[in-house]
């Protein structure tokens, strides 16, 4: 990354225009890009054998890692993707556990710039259906698994599992990223 980051500098030099690096999952391209994958060098198991690719610098998917450490592992390279970065955790059903939501958002908020809580506490806006919505595979597609709604289903855009993100922003605060700002402190939870 600090070679990517190097080519920046000299173009920006070269052109007069900034470039920078990005740090993010980008669903909707690794999928594109896993089936680009599989086109050219067919199903190989463990490398293109998924509908997605991991990119940029976050941890598999299928690593077995606790949220904490993930969230160190990952905020060491957000310094290295000074265009933006996003870093998140996969987490069950919290409701029941705002303790550890607290916990999770505290380190975030002393350890990394920006990240995101996915939980697992999901409300169809079409039936009603409070709890936790299963993705499943159906003649090939992702699927919202919705006990309640039979399938096929048109309305799949309107069940989303929410998420809690909690940013950092650099230019208002103090901490591990703070920019000679003074002692303020900021932080935005969508």
């Amino acid at each position: 990354m600090q070679h990517m980051n190097d080519a920046c500098a000299k173009w920006k030099s070269q052109h007069n225009i900034d470039f920078s690096l990005y740090g993010t999952p980008l669903e909707s391209t690794t999928y594109k890009f896993s089936k680009c994958l599989q086109k050219r060098f067919g199903i190989v198991p463990g490398i293109t054998d998924r509908s997605y690719i991991t990119n940029s610098y976050h941890v598999h998917v299928t690593e077995k890692i606790d949220a904490f450490t993930k969230l160190k592992f990952e905020s060491e390279f957000q310094k290295l993707s000074p265009g933006g970065a996003i870093s998140y955790v996969e987490v069950p059903n919290m409701q029941d556990n705002l303790e550890a939501v607290i916990k999770v958002m505290q380190f975030i908020y002393e350890n990394i710039m920006y990240a995101e809580l996915n939980t697992k506490s999901d409300y169809c806006q079409v039936c009603g259906y409070d709890g936790e919505i299963q993705i499943v595979q159906e003649d090939g597609k992702l699927v919202w698994g919705v006990p309640q709604v039979p399938q096929p289903r048109p309305e799949q855009a309107e069940c989303r599992p929410p998420h809690l993100r909690l940013h950092r922003h650099p230019v208002l605060e103090s901490g591990p990223h703070r920019r000679d700002q003074g002692s303020s402190a900021a932080s935005v939870i969508e």
